[in-house]
């Protein structure tokens, strides 16, 4: 009883699939169509064995024996500075030494099982904090046989295969990325490690040509890979928006916001005396045309004017905060066109 966490049919053999039900291993036989007299062509289960390994024993035993060593050095320690510092005086009788109980770890769950493409099984444990570990086992009748194994630090790993089942990709908890074989993952040479993220968790994403590594962090980074045979290669990053940011964090990057001022600008008009006492010169209509278009020319100034001076500012304003910015960032070493840069610095002047 319970819903299926992990699902996978053996690629070799499609009548036989595996699951993992309340952290238990499932193995199931799909009887082929026709067997049964029933309108449904797949009853399940019909035959199924649950498979009850002994790893889950295997990683509480070491994580046990961890403990107890801990715990060992730590009354050793403890004696130890109490032989440094004890008074030569008489001990009572009543006092006995305080046993240290060692804390036995839970059993660990099951948090992926797949099939890979010879048959055998890739268990994934999900990890506490005496870290996490993946198994390779062989499947037998109602048994499972580890053949090799991996033992991780942190907790939490995010475990996946590829599309072919022939890579194994682990994101660990201090933010990197391991991409092993899935047919020997122990081997240090076939062990390609991508340290993309500052911290924790990471989930990624492979495409199904194996050549697109995507990874997203909590530290807020989305970084793609392209993957070769022996490197990646990081292409492309992407930094997403935070969306609890608010105003006071504004304020904090770029500064105090200088607050709108309204356009109190009116329109000027001449005070200078209009002469109209020649009559061959000007007529009444044409000193009304004529004081028309002034005024209206300089309404156009004053308002150039008030742009100009906040196109200043805001260059001004621009220039602190590139300044700024060039202090603060990280100095990279890129190679651009000098054209281009001659170009955008005309720009911004």
């Amino acid at each position: 009883e319970g819903i299926p966490t992990s699902l996978d049919i053996n690629p070799r053999n499609p009548s036989v699939l595996v699951m993992v039900v309340s952290h238990e291993i499932i193995y199931l036989e799909i009887p082929k169509p026709g067997e049964h007299e029933t309108n449904i062509s797949y009853l399940l289960p019909i035959s199924y064995s649950k498979i009850i390994p002994n790893l889950a024993g295997i990683v509480s035993d070491k994580r046990a024996r961890i403990l107890q060593a801990e715990s060992a050095d730590t009354r050793k320690s403890s004696t130890e500075a109490n032989e440094t510092t004890a008074v030569e005086s008489p001990i009572a009788d009543d006092i006995h030494p305080i046993a240290l109980e060692v804390a036995v770890p839970k059993k660990p769950t099951v948090g992926l099982v797949k099939f890979l493409a010879n048959g055998n099984l890739y268990i994934c444990f999900d990890g506490d904090e005496y870290g996490s570990m993946i198994f390779i086992s062989e499947v037998r009748p109602d048994s499972l046989v580890a053949v090799s194994y991996l033992e991780l630090i942190g907790t939490g790993p995010v475990s996946s295969l590829t599309y072919d089942h022939n890579l194994v990709i682990v994101s660990l908890m201090d933010g990197s990325v391991e991409i092993r074989k899935a047919d020997d993952f122990n081997s240090d040479g076939g062990v390609m490690r991508i340290l993309g993220h500052d911290r924790g968790s990471v989930h990624h994403s492979i495409s199904r040509d194996q050549r697109l590594l995507v990874s997203g962090g909590v530290d807020g980074n989305l970084h793609v890979y392209r993957i070769g045979l022996d490197q990646a290669i990081e292409f492309h990053r992407l930094k997403i928006p935070d969306p609890e940011i608010g105003m006071e964090r504004v304020e904090d990057i770029v500064g105090e916001l200088p607050d709108p001022v309204p356009d109190t600008e009116t329109m000027m008009t001449s005070t200078e005396p209009i002469d109209i006492t020649d009559s061959a010169a000007y007529s009444f209509e044409e000193a009304k045309l004529k004081q028309g278009k002034d005024n209206e020319r300089m309404a156009a100034d004053a308002k150039k004017r008030v742009v100009r001076e906040q196109i200043a500012q805001i260059r001004a304003e621009f220039s602190d905060f590139k300044a700024k910015c060039k202090a603060e960032g990280v100095k990279i070493d890129l190679n651009i066109d000098t054209k281009l840069v001659t170009r955008l610095q005309a720009q911004t002047e």
